[in-house]
């Protein structure tokens, strides 16, 4: 899904004339259950060999790596058309991860980790 609003993005930066004000919001879903990731991205937390079954910390980090790289294209292409500097990016994120999936109050490992803070959503 955020792999399409990438794309809607890039394209509309790519056809807007720089001479014009711009104004864009988009709130990528990357970072955010469900934990769904390319399979690119994944293969690069491999590494991370003593997580859970369920893989839920490698899947986290490999989310935050793709949000991260579409950033970077974004930001890639409006310094390319000039726009650069002349923009205000805001880059936020909600209150914290869950501490459980939130179905049924079962358990498990969703790759959130909120510390130093305690508690969840």
């Amino acid at each position: 899904e955020d792999a399409l609003f990438e794309q809607f993005v890039l394209e509309k930066i790519n056809n807007h004339n720089p001479s014009r004000p711009l104004f864009m919001f988009w709130a990528p879903h990357a970072v955010h259950t469900p934990l769904e990731v390319p399979k690119r991205y994944l293969d690069k937390f491999n590494f991370m060999k003593n997580d859970t079954k369920t893989k839920g910390r490698q899947t986290y980090a490999a989310m935050t790596n793709f949000a991260d790289a579409t950033i970077g294209n974004v930001t890639d292409l409006l310094k390319e058309k000039g726009m650069w500097n002349d923009t205000i990016v805001v880059f936020t994120a909600d209150n914290g991860g869950p501490i459980n999936c939130g179905y049924h109050d079962i358990k498990c490992n969703n790759g959130a980790n909120n510390y130093p803070l305690r508690g969840g959503k």
